[in-house]
């Protein structure tokens, strides 16, 4: 036999209905506390929870108003977007959709959604990979120019100090009034291939993006590596001057696993093992061969003035035919580096 005291009456409609939630809710009972007090079951004080915190405010206008059944709204409120809410509300409202509509209609709507996001975690992985291969790119050239730059200075000091061994080569530079010879090459020509260095703080991933226009996502994603990795990675990004989230996140991803300090790196869809394992090969070679690029700047002032040196020689009528007849190998070299030096300087100047 039912009571006819409960707090709550069990043929109210839906406007009841929802204020008596509310009304519950407002004062701090619990969902079986509501439930008792309500004589209706969890999962319907919990649907009406929902209802609540996901609904558009005239959805929940609509039901305290009984224009619309809460279950109907319910239903209504699944979809996330509020705007569709709204038309769907309207269109129950005017009679142009009935129950089994607004379902069908939600449920195309949530899987155009999650379509639509996946497409946008495959751009994602090509927005990866195309932005980290290019920056890859640009970094291996980068690499190539150190290099050809470091071995042009070695070919200019042993030839100099071969050239320097030649009696007759130094008389005849000192009878052609050459008498000096920059003092880093000089250096280098007598044995001493040590450069003077100032003891600097040790890197870090403070100091080295100081100033630069990383996001607090992009920074994060640094964090997930082990210390001596987010410096390699800082240093890369600063070389390349991308700060962007996507090369951070490119960057962890070809960092493999032993290097990092944090969970693994969330699976994104288009982006196979095999291309990871891609990035991250070739993300140790750069990182192998960037001591090439630690003194470039030096190398290249060095590499200018060298060529200055050697343009001083080869001009000389007296100096251009002992080399041709004597070091003609020599003599090739050296030409082909002035050309090619003088190119660069004069292409780098009007860039």
């Amino acid at each position: 036999m039912s009571n006819p005291k409960r707090e709550i009456r069990r043929n109210r409609d839906s406007a009841d209905f929802l204020h008596e939630i509310r009304g519950l809710k407002s004062l701090g009972y619990s969902v079986p506390r509501i439930a008792e007090k309500a004589d209706c079951c969890e999962s319907s004080v919990e649907s009406m929870f929902y209802l609540l915190k996901n609904g558009h405010p005239s959805l929940i206008a609509d039901v305290e108003h009984g224009h619309i059944p809460h279950t109907i709204a319910l239903q209504i409120s699944r979809t996330k977007n509020p705007e569709l809410q709204i038309i769907l509300a309207n269109g129950f409202k005017a009679g142009t959709v009935n129950t089994s509509q607004i379902v069908t209609i939600r449920q195309r709507v949530d899987e155009h959604h999650r379509d639509t996001r996946q497409r946008d975690r495959r751009s994602d992985a090509d927005s990866i990979i195309r932005m980290f291969s290019n920056e890859a790119d640009a970094r291996m050239q980068f690499i190539q120019r150190a290099k050809l730059v470091k071995s042009r200075l070695e070919f200019i000091a042993g030839a100099l100090q071969q050239l320097f061994s030649d009696q007759r080569f130094v008389g005849l530079l000192r009878a052609e009034d050459i008498h000096t010879v920059p003092s880093w090459l000089a250096e280098r020509i007598n044995g001493s291939n040590e450069r003077c260095s100032v003891n600097s703080a040790p890197k870090s991933l403070d100091v080295l993006l100081k100033d630069k226009p990383v996001s607090t996502l992009a920074r994060n994603i640094l964090l997930r590596m082990n210390p001596t990795r987010q410096v390699e990675a800082a240093e890369f990004m600063v070389s390349a001057g991308n700060f962007s989230r996507i090369f951070a996140l490119a960057l962890l991803l070809a960092t493999k696993q032993e290097d990092r300090v944090a969970r693994r790196a969330k699976p994104i869809l288009g982006l196979s093992r095999e291309r990871i394992a891609n990035m991250q090969q070739d993300l140790e070679c750069l990182l192998k061969d960037s001591a090439a690029t630690e003194n470039y700047g030096t190398d290249v002032l060095s590499l200018v003035s060298a060529s200055g040196y050697v343009s001083r020689l080869i001009s000389n009528e007296a100096i251009e035919s002992y080399l041709h007849q004597n070091h003609p190998d020599v003599l090739q070299q050296f030409r082909t580096i002035f050309v090619t030096v003088s190119l660069d300087h004069s292409l780098a100047e009007h860039a």
